[in-house]
This record gives structure tokens, sequence and C-alpha cells, in this order.
């Protein structure tokens, strides 16, 4: 039983360390945070293809709005819904 408990267990922390090593990118802290409360400034040399940006900060939404780049943001204020990425946007407002 003890030689099972220690196989279940040994094989859960190799898919961790295997988890950690695929993706030692994304928990870095190499790649600085580009983007500050939903605006991004990205410059040339960040744009690799194995490069990761971070969404993280404060994003506001225009749900069953289709806003074109002419059109002001001011106009839709009142359908803008503002959440905290990451998190939960289903049934925000």
């Amino acid at each position: 039983m003890k030689k099972n408990i220690l196989i279940i267990v040994s094989i859960i922390m190799l898919f961790i360390v295997v988890f950690f090593i695929g993706n030692w990118h994304y928990f870095s802290t190499e790649n600085p945070q580009i983007v500050v409360d939903g605006a991004v400034a990205i410059e040339e040399g960040q744009l690799h293809k194995n490069n990761i940006v971070k969404l993280e900060g404060k994003w506001s939404f225009y749900p069953n709005v289709l806003i074109s780049p002419q059109e002001s943001l001011d106009t839709y204020k009142d359908r803008r819904i503002t959440i905290d990425v990451p998190a939960n946007w289903h049934g925000s407002k």
C-alpha cells in the first residue's frame, strides 16, 4: 500500500515539475508587464514569436456593441463594464 502511494505521489510531482519547466517563461519575471490598465505599448523588440504578454489590469468591455475606430468611446460609457483581468467576466454589471 505504501508503495502505491509513493508511486502516485511521484507521478503527481513529475507532472508538476514538467508543467513548471514547460511554462517557465510565463512565470519568470524577465518579461516586464507591458499592459497597464488596458493600455499597451509594444515596441518592435518585444514582438518575438515566443514572447508572452500578460493582459493583467483593469479592462473596459462594451458587451453587444460594435464600435468603429472613428467613434468615441465616451458615446458608449453607459454600456461600459470595467473588470480586473484576470477575472470572471460573466455576470458583471
